[in-house]
């Protein structure tokens, strides 16, 4: 009977050993975008995103989970300061390099801000490095950055004239 009551224990351990090794590598998977056009990104970024800026990402320290970016032009939104703190919220966040980025925010939390992974912010500089990038794999990759600056350009534009109609009414 006690070797009966052993082995079911040691067989439970073994079953709940495989179930967090099976959660856990479904949990660390992280984020999956689901694969949209360019236009139907940026109207859903538009309606999703309190916050759309054109800023700087300021160089980080450390190993932190933040970051900081320093406000150029609000395109959409309010924002209270001129720096605002980015952090990393779920694994569908996204941690921005250093430079220039046009930043679409969701989930504005204690006056922080989130990049999420599948949304259009990315650097001005290298426009086709965002999660659309089907959109820019062309071998040549100059005409790659051309079509996604010309792409970005458009953007803007299209923002600009969006808050500028806005303050007119």
């Amino acid at each position: 009977m006690l070797s009966v009551v052993y082995e079911l224990i040691i067989m439970n351990r073994y079953i709940y050993t495989i179930l967090l090794i099976i959660l856990g590598r479904t949990i660390s998977v992280g984020c999956t975008c689901s694969i949209q056009t360019l236009g139907e990104l940026r109207k859903s970024e538009l309606k999703n995103s309190q916050l759309i800026l054109i800023a700087d990402v300021l160089p980080t320290t450390g190993q932190s989970q933040t970051y900081k970016v320093k406000i150029l032009e609000i395109l959409k939104g309010e924002a209270a300061d001129s720096i605002l703190t980015g952090k990393i919220l779920s694994s569908c966040s996204h941690f921005p390099s250093e430079g220039r980025w046009i930043i679409y925010a969701r989930d504005l939390k204690d006056g922080a801000i989130e990049i999420r992974q599948c949304g259009l912010s990315r650097p001005i500089l290298n426009p086709d490095r965002g999660p659309f990038i089907k959109r820019y794999l062309i071998t040549d990759r100059v005409k790659s950055l051309k079509r996604a600056q010309r792409d970005l350009q458009h953007e803007i534009d299209i923002l600009r004239r969006r808050k500028m109609n806005q303050h007119k009414t």
